[in-house]
């Protein structure tokens, strides 16, 4: 048995055959409120650390057990216990299950799982139709164990939000100690800058409203002053607790004769203030006592600092948090598409007052508006996030932290705010509540594109994605077929037929099948200054898809774009990579059905993404010769991402996933599944080396946070976030290849 700080591992000398079984963990020493996590890791190689398959193992009435299935060519199988660890691993056992006992009893798991949910668990059922009607049952058994395999996930990992705040957000004595003696030990030559809170102020809660004063009064950041205006409040309690808040220094009230809304009340506000920083905060909400200490410390080399939040409601039984929302990294499509920075903001004093305040037409997203003017004027390295939970809406009736519907007006004025800032070239539709589609004008001149397609055989695939690429709406396009050595009469036939058509061409590139030097010799053929790698099982439904990407792809910084893929079933194949994910690199939100929104609308919005795959990629030629194409050590797996990465360190250019081009990817069907030996032995070789690779840049996918899990459900919040509160960087380690 091995132990470190944060986990204790064994590995079984004698894997079980493949097949289904009962496993069970025994633990000595083991609490049942113990919030550790028990996982099992499947490697087909004895010396490498990427594992093939991976699944937790909850807590159930039977202790730490699960059923599982043995994947074919498991060499080695790890237990590991992470977390906050006091047990010993005692004993692993695997209980054969005979014919199909196995799959049997994990749909009767997942159905009684699913009904005890209530309607969101008979939604999640109903939604087997959708893969019934489009693949049949093959897309169905699928559906089931993606599903399967997210119960396991949320049963071994859940942890209830209050419990995960006690864990990484409350802030304990020996923490309050340790950040004093950080604001000490970094304190600048001149001091802590002067932090302004300001706030607009009418007929709140008057103990919410004490409270909201209160949070500030207890910040460790001693350098503050309150500002509130007194938005001509009825409530004479309310008057009453700004009277006794006035009395401390610290805290300037202004009292306003008449009800001038939020933007005037807040600008009245920033207007007192004499702080270097402006903090927003609303007037019922609470501030974490770290919140102004960390943006003293983020802010001095930024020019604004955004944190994580999440919401606040009383109950009977007191205060009550849930809805955390972690927030990536500074990701400025996504923030066109919605106001994503959100609380807690601080933006300087200088730059608020440079691009004017707020602007009472847009009252119910003046602060969107003004974030969206201020991020254009600010360089892209001045823009911090902090990932902690420092802010906490306040869920009250009319308020948006309890629902949009509280305010149904604010999607009208969030369209405006767009329109206003993009300008009218710009296409700007709403289709989550305020979360808005957006599209780049057409650029004046549309760029040549040269679509490849690798392929082995297969005609009949070749025919529904060339008759696509036939239907797609675009002028100067060239479509290079890459053959692989195809042996059928009917793709031999399909390929003379191809080539003899204006913009079409078969590039032959026999040998072994390695889809990067296919791909980079098929490229040399070409003529476009766009490349489109596109797979042969790629069928196009929509005939703007190459547009969509390409107005992204033309503008300034960015260097990849990839699309929106669709199972036939039409759930969720691609809808971004999130680097580290699963161990390597995954895809997230597999197997959501195509409507659902995602986490905090990310399916809806087009953003920057860590990398997308090369079943349909976008990226200039420029940059495809200045990084030297796909590598050819990383034949089948992860070349897709390793390009993007490099574009990414290299160039400095981004990747941005749009689901403004929406295409069905019925994935590999060409090549069939990695399932056999030496398939297996070459993705655990190609993906150690991606690993030792790019596994510093894990730490830094600009979609993802590390409150996030990057096991199982990517967007499920991790027990053990891959960050210290005392040393968090906004800054990426440096990265090498």
């Amino acid at each position: 048995m091995r132990q470190t700080d944060d986990a204790v591992s064994t590995t079984i000398a004698r894997p079980p055959e493949p097949g289904w079984y009962r496993a069970r963990i025994q633990l000595d020493g083991d609490d049942p409120e113990d919030e550790s996590t028990v996982v099992l890791r499947f490697f087909a190689d004895e010396d490498t650390p990427v594992h093939i398959v991976q699944r937790f193992v909850p807590r159930t009435r039977w202790g730490v057990s699960r059923i599982v299935h043995v994947p074919v060519h498991t060499r080695r199988v790890d237990v590991e216990v992470h977390g906050d660890v006091d047990a010993s691993i005692r004993d692993v056992s695997f209980q054969s299950l005979p014919g199909p006992t196995g799959p049997i009893l994990s749909l009767v798991d997942l159905v009684a799982s699913s009904v005890g949910r209530g309607r969101a668990g008979f939604a999640e059922l109903a939604g087997l139709r959708t893969p019934l009607s489009h693949g049949g049952l093959a897309a169905v058994r699928a559906h089931l164990a993606v599903s399967y395999e997210r119960l396991q996930h949320r049963r071994a990992t859940a942890l209830e939000h209050q419990r995960w705040r006690a864990r990484n957000v409350d802030l304990t004595p020996p923490m309050a100690d340790a950040w004093r003696a950080t604001l000490e030990e970094i304190r600048p030559p001149a001091g802590w800058p002067t932090i302004s809170v300001v706030a607009g102020v009418h007929d709140p809660d008057p103990g919410h409203l004490r409270s909201m004063i209160d949070s500030v009064r207890r910040q460790l950041h001693d350098a503050w002053e309150l500002c509130l205006v007194d938005d001509a409040s009825t409530d004479a309690a309310v008057r009453a607790v700004l009277d006794e808040a006035g009395e401390d220094p610290r805290v300037s009230i202004v009292r306003a004769e008449k009800n001038g809304g939020i933007s005037a009340a807040t600008n009245r506000a920033i207007a007192e203030a004499t702080g270097e920083w402006i903090v927003f905060v609303d007037h019922d909400d609470l501030l974490e006592p770290f919140a102004l200490a960390v943006v003293a410390v983020a802010g001095l080399d930024a020019d604004v600092v955004y944190t994580d939040e999440d919401k606040v409601e009383a109950t009977s039984t007191g205060e009550r948090w849930s809805a955390p929302h972690f927030k990536p990294p500074w990701n400025p499509e996504l923030l066109l598409g919605q106001n994503y920075l959100s609380h807690l903001t601080a933006i300087r004093r200088t730059i608020v007052e440079e691009v004017g305040g707020l602007r009472a037409e847009y009252d119910g997203a003046q602060d969107w508006d003004l974030l969206l003017r201020v991020t254009s004027s600010v360089p892209f390295d001045r823009i911090a996030h902090v990932p902690l939970v420092t802010y906490s809406w306040r869920k009250t009736a009319g308020s948006t932290a309890l629902s949009i519907d509280e305010k149904p007006a604010i999607g009208e004025v969030g369209r405006r705010v767009l329109v206003d800032h993009l300008g009218p070239s710009w296409s700007v539709r709403e289709v989550a509540p305020t979360g808005y589609e957006v599209q780049p004008p057409a650029p004046p001149d549309w760029p040549s594109v040269s679509v490849v397609i690798p392929t082995r055989d297969r005609a009949d695939l070749l025919t529904v994605s060339v008759a696509g690429l036939h239907a797609t709406d675009y002028g100067d396009l060239e479509v290079i077929i890459a053959d692989n050595d195809s042996s059928e009469a009917a793709t031999h036939e399909f390929l003379d037929q191809f080539a003899e058509r204006d913009g079409q061409r078969v590039v032959r590139c026999p040998g072994p099948f390695n889809f990067s030097d296919i791909c980079n010799r098929a490229v040399d053929a070409s003529g476009g200054d766009v490349i489109v790698l596109l797979n042969n099982d790629i069928e196009v439904i929509d005939p703007q898809w190459l547009k969509a990407m390409v107005r992204w792809l033309v503008r300034d910084g960015v260097g990849v774009v990839g699309a929106k893929l669709m199972y036939a079933d039409r759930t969720i194949q691609h809808a971004g990579v999130i680097l580290g994910l699963g161990g390597v690199a995954g895809h997230h939100h597999l197997h959501e059905p195509t409507r659902r929104h995602g986490y905090h609308n990310r399916l809806r919005l087009t953003h920057e993404a860590g990398a997308v795959t090369g079943a349909c990629l976008a990226t200039h030629r420029a940059a495809w010769n200045r990084v030297g194409g796909l590598d050819p050590e990383l034949g089948v797996a992860f070349n897709d991402i390793d390009y993007c990465v490099r574009v990414r360190e290299t160039l400095g250019l981004r990747t941005l996933w749009t689901p403004t081009a929406e295409l069905v990817h019925h994935e590999s069907l060409s090549r069939g599944p990695e399932d056999d030996p030496e398939k297996v032995a070459r993705y655990v070789t190609e993906a150690t080396r991606f690993h030792e690779r790019w596994s510093a840049a894990f730490a830094s996918d600009p979609a993802h946070s590390p409150n996030l899990s990057l096991e199982g459900d990517a967007f499920a919040a991790t027990p053990h976030p891959r960050l210290d509160p005392l040393t968090w960087s906004r800054r990426r380690p440096p990265l090498t290849a």
